[in-house]
């Protein structure tokens, strides 16, 4: 599994993304994951110890959906929505490696959820195609013996 990196830039504006979802659909929270389980962006209230354990078990979920869907002949499953009794979670895939979570109360439109998570889906997917994070970029540090400390001199004080 990759390390995701998300520049401050990107992240900013995601959030900002993801606020303006919060007040046009209503809902209670919104987040930005990877696929790995991990939190990336989040907005709504106070950011609750269960937000993260919510994320990982989604993306587990996701996961084994994606596998159930090459099963019945499916490329895959692009969105989820699991109703309670007091609130909806609608979840969505945003590429090969992100998901975008949305928890709602049961008074909130389910029809305007799903629209403008669609459409917000895009705007990211446009967003981080456009400004590619460093998460396939290697950063490897080189060994201790591929470094001439001679030749690391000249070029320091050329």
């Amino acid at each position: 599994m990759s390390t995701i990196v998300l520049l401050y830039e990107i992240q900013k504006k995601i959030e900002r993304f993801l606020e303006n979802f919060l007040v046009k659909t209503g809902a209670k929270y919104v987040f930005f994951a990877a696929k790995s389980g991990e939190v990336l962006v989040y907005s709504g209230p106070k950011k609750e110890k269960k937000i993260s354990t919510i994320t990982a078990l989604l993306a587990g979920v996701f996961n084994a959906t994606e596998e159930l869907a090459k099963l019945v002949d499916e490329s895959q499953f692009k969105q989820f929505f699991l109703r309670g009794q007091a609130f909806n979670l609608f979840y969505q895939n945003i590429s090969s490696q992100f998901l975008l979570v949305v928890i709602f109360k049961k008074e909130t439109l389910l029809g305007s959820v799903r629209v403008l998570s669609e459409r917000l889906a895009l705007k990211l997917k446009k967003e981080l195609d456009k400004n590619t994070p460093l998460e396939n970029t290697s950063l490897e540090t080189p060994s201790i013996d591929m470094i001439n400390g001679e030749e690391l001199m000249e070029d320091l004080f050329k």
